[in-house]
């Protein structure tokens, strides 16, 4: 065999093993827990999850942001970049650590889903480059990632399907969940009842522990406007559907079953004595109203509401005009009764 024909086997053998190691290596890198709670370091206040792409494509999500402009920044990226970075992301889980969060630090972000890494990693420096910023590559725990120039946030790609994003204790923290070096808020018994309880069907869930500090105001807060007193309010979930209408599933844990009875009592109350007010009864909000179902499990204080999709279109118009007329200047032409006509007579009707 000619010499140079050996080489280029040769060659050919160095890139086929090479390939093969690296199909190794990635194939035994992890992928990203399915349960939302187990991607999130143990500690943290509260959790929410959404599913990115049953949100964007949801009436809802047109209704709100598209048509009211707030995709622009959306797609200035997309126009940079090529392509729009959050088709990559499968869904998105949003945690909070500590109580008084006071900046984004206390904040943490997991993406998931099959995620092009030179591409995004191209498009941040892009986007961040366009703004007068710049990027540079650190190290987090034997981990490539990527850090602001000016800032404490990093972002680092995570197991074989997502990326981690906050300040660097934060994507360490995700890490070690990931690598299973340390607890997840998966091992956190309320939390996880909770999530159960509001999460199933549902395309955005919320879990928190109410901070002990807030607890006593929020308290007050309800009693003033339901009356008598409810007990505090220890932890809650919320899930939603937005993809069909908007079903949403709430959950109070309260401070015994007895709060929970007293509250769901007084919820009550309080929507009986709105629905009779004719001119609300009548409205959106009094469609809205008769459809909320209230009950008691334990502790918890369970209300649900099921609306189809044009029962909400007409509650988002209605609290759009609401919202409108709120922000209009007084004296607005809009906000005055039409003048009568010269010769307009007013007659009492005959009996």
């Amino acid at each position: 065999m000619p010499p140079a024909r050996k080489r280029l086997l040769a060659a050919f053998g160095a890139v086929a093993l090479v390939a093969a190691g690296l199909w190794w290596v990635s194939d035994r890198e992890p992928r990203m827990p399915s349960d939302p709670l187990a991607a999130v370091p143990d500690g943290a206040t509260a959790v929410g999850w959404l599913d990115v792409g049953a949100v964007r494509g949801s009436p809802l999500w047109s209704k709100l942001v598209t048509d009211r402009g707030g995709e622009k920044g959306i797609d200035r990226i997309e126009s940079q970049c090529g392509f729009d970075p959050l088709d990559q992301l499968r869904d998105l889980v949003v945690f909070v650590n500590g109580e008084s969060p006071r900046s984004l630090e206390h904040v943490g972000f997991v993406g998931r889903g099959e995620l092009d890494r030179s591409a995004l990693s191209d498009c941040v420096r892009k986007v961040v480059g366009k703004e007068g910023g710049s990027v540079e590559r650190v190290d987090i725990d034997g981990v490539p990632a990527i850090a602001g120039g000016k800032g404490s946030s990093r972002a680092a790609f995570v197991a074989r399907d997502g990326v981690a994003v906050g300040s660097e204790q934060t994507v360490r923290g995700v890490l070690g969940v990931v690598r299973d070096d340390a607890a997840s808020m998966s091992t956190d018994a309320t939390l996880r009842r909770l999530w159960k309880h509001v999460a199933g069907g549902r395309e955005v869930v919320v879990v928190a522990h109410v901070p002990e500090r807030w607890r006593h105001a929020l308290q007050r807060y309800v009693d003033e406007r339901l009356g008598g007193s409810l007990g505090p309010l220890e932890a809650f979930g919320l899930g939603a559907r937005v993809s069909d209408g908007l079903g949403l599933g709430v959950s109070l844990e309260m401070g015994s079953a007895n709060h929970a009875k007293a509250l769901v009592s007084a919820l009550r109350r309080t929507v009986e004595h709105a629905l009779d007010d004719p001119l609300l009864s009548l409205s959106a909000a009094g469609s809205a109203l008769r459809a909320i179902e209230t009950d008691v499990s334990g502790s918890e204080a369970v209300i649900t509401v099921d609306l189809r999709e044009g029962q909400v279109e007409e509650l988002v118009e209605l609290v759009q005009d609401r919202l409108a007329r709120k922000d209009a200047p007084a004296g607005h032409d809009a906000d005055k009764a039409p003048a009568p006509a010269p010769d307009e007579v007013v007659r009492r009707t005959p009996e």
